[in-house]
């Protein structure tokens, strides 16, 4: 099977070349090649399992960007406050926000907040959105801390010092409400950097182009029932929660190619999120053996290693249900 996803580019300007072409008159585009469009990171491609809105959150500017990456618009800008210290997280209670990118997993209201907390709990405003931080990445990173969320507050003044949380991305109480018209939960992906970056649509196009091609060689040399080609695409780092690190994976894994399944393995519904270093990889997994037949959502984190080669730190696999595809409009819990 040939992967064949298109991607959704994300393309926008940045405001100080968009005032200029603006101011000028003149039209660019992409096919002049006068100035090039420009993608922000990361960027997605995606069959409706994840990214149907990205959250941009520039701890630089103290702004997060409501990102549609079908409609290639920016939605919404809100004022927010990071964490009262500057720089990536590193362990817990070092007042610093996370960097990198996120699920949000959850909303909890204001009465919930009350009933977990008490009083303490006003300080979250109307609610919160949860993160899954510390995620596979972080865990590499040696990360610690937890709890990192979007949440309003009850002293908007807070949000106009830029740096006043304990790690958290704090916003306004009406703009908290407002985020209930975007977010999916366990689809909308949240990406934290100290300044938001941006590559041009060649490198989009080529960064797309490497993860999908590392995935279906994956996909091939399982196929084919080949152990050392297949083995290869996973970090000396990997782990996994059933079967431990690299080293005991490898022998579980030997174990069954050895009994020649020679399986036929299909990605439907290829989604995925990716910067430079880092990308996160959903589809429904559809295997099909002598020995066993199933579908499930398969998660894959990839990180890049030392020669630039895309590997798997890690791989999630729950079983499929197709309200997963019908994640489409906001519920809170």
């Amino acid at each position: 099977m040939n992967i064949s996803v298109t991607l959704h580019k994300i393309y926008f300007l940045p405001l100080f070349i968009l005032t200029f072409l603006i101011g000028s008159g003149k039209v660019f585009s992409q096919e002049t090649g006068t100035i090039p469009l420009m993608a922000p990171l990361p960027i997605v491609s995606t069959q409706g399992l994840m990214g149907n809105i990205l959250i941009l959150v520039d701890k630089a500017e103290h702004i997060a960007r409501i990102y549609n990456p079908l409609t290639q618009k920016i939605e919404k800008e809100i004022k927010i406050a990071t964490g009262k210290k500057r720089g990536n997280k590193i362990f817990s209670g070092d007042f610093r926000t996370p960097e990198g990118i996120y699920f949000i997993e959850s909303y909890i209201g204001h009465q919930e907040l009350l009933k977990k907390f008490g009083e303490k709990g006003k300080i979250y405003g109307n609610g919160a959105y949860t993160l899954n931080f510390p995620n596979s990445f972080d865990k590499l990173a040696n990360k610690s801390g937890s709890g990192i969320w979007l949440h309003s507050t009850n002293d908007e003044t807070r949000i106009e010092k830029g740096l006043d949380s304990r790690g958290c991305v704090v916003m306004a109480n009406q703009d908290l409400l407002n985020l209930e018209n975007f977010i999916h939960f366990e689809n909308t992906l949240v990406s934290i950097q100290e300044h938001q970056t941006y590559i041009t649509s060649k490198q989009a196009t080529s960064l797309e182009s490497e993860i999908k091609l590392m995935l279906e060689k994956w996909r091939e040399s399982w196929e084919k029932n080949q152990y050392n080609d297949y083995i290869s695409h996973y970090s000396e780092n990997f782990s996994h929660s059933n079967y431990g690190k690299i080293s005991q994976f490898k022998a579980h894994k030997k174990n069954v190619f050895q009994q020649n399944f020679s399986p036929s393995v299909q990605m439907e519904h290829l989604s995925f999120v990716a910067n430079e270093s880092m990308a996160i990889v959903r589809f429904k997994q559809v295997y099909q053996a002598k020995n066993l037949n199933d579908s499930g959502l398969k998660t894959l984190y990839l990180i890049r290693d030392e020669y630039y080669q895309w590997k798997i730190l890690s791989e999630e696999w729950e079983k499929w249900s197709p309200e997963r595809l019908a994640k489409n409009s906001f519920h809170k819990n």
